[in-house]
């Protein structure tokens, strides 16, 4: 039979093993982000780049500063979450509160654009031809405003989390949706794709992005 000494003890060392976990974990959020964060400051730019910071969950290999991209040679199909270096480069469009990247696909003047497909607890982040989802902004944040949609989250799953055979692919959650279990909870944050020279359409509106692309 326990003593309640005994059972006192165990309960501070659990106490003890979860305060060391979560100072683990706040220890590491703070690397994540300050990998991102090596660059030298911020300006306003027509076209970025998003980049993922991962803000809770991760998984493995981490996406921590990887680029979102989706296949250049067609306007729609899924956002992946699994370049190292890079990612589309984007515009924001003012008019229509959109993600979108002009382009000529089909042989005639068109965009793709960012849009938030619900299916059920599975919503598919996706590129559409000549549509966008409204109500996409960037929100306050620091070092950086990050994408916003609605008051829900970004995550990014392996593809067998949703059904499908892609690899990482950006996902969104409602507000009070939990993670999906396998996936990592990121925010999106704008890099100046200062690289690139800029085409700016009606609408098209400056952000405050990332200066630099420089990780670890």
């Amino acid at each position: 039979m326990l003593s309640a000494t005994t059972s006192k003890r165990d309960d501070h060392n659990k106490s003890n093993m979860f305060a060391k976990a979560f100072a683990t974990y706040n220890i590491l959020a703070t690397v994540s982000a300050a990998l991102l964060l090596r660059q030298s400051g911020t300006h306003e730019a027509y076209r970025f780049r998003l980049v993922a910071n991962v803000v809770g969950a991760d998984i493995s290999p981490s996406v921590q500063g990887n680029g979102v991209a989706f296949n250049p040679y067609g306007c729609f199909g899924p956002l992946n979450v699994a370049t190292d270096v890079g990612g589309t480069p984007w515009y924001f469009n003012g008019s229509s509160s959109g993600v979108v990247l002009p382009g000529h696909w089909g042989g005639y003047e068109t965009f793709a654009g960012m849009v938030v497909t619900p299916n059920d607890n599975k919503n598919r982040v996706e590129v559409g031809c000549n549509q966008t989802t409204p109500g996409l902004r960037f929100v306050a944040g620091d070092p950086v405003p990050h994408l916003s949609y609605e008051d829900g989250a970004w995550m990014a799953c392996p593809g067998k989390v949703l059904g499908d055979n892609y690899s990482i692919r950006l996902s969104y959650k409602k507000a009070g949706q939990s993670t999906l279990e396998g996936c990592a909870d990121v925010e999106l944050w704008p890099v100046c794709a200062d690289d690139l020279e800029s085409e700016p359409f009606e609408g098209a509106q400056m952000v405050t992005c990332l200066s630099d692309w420089t990780w670890g």
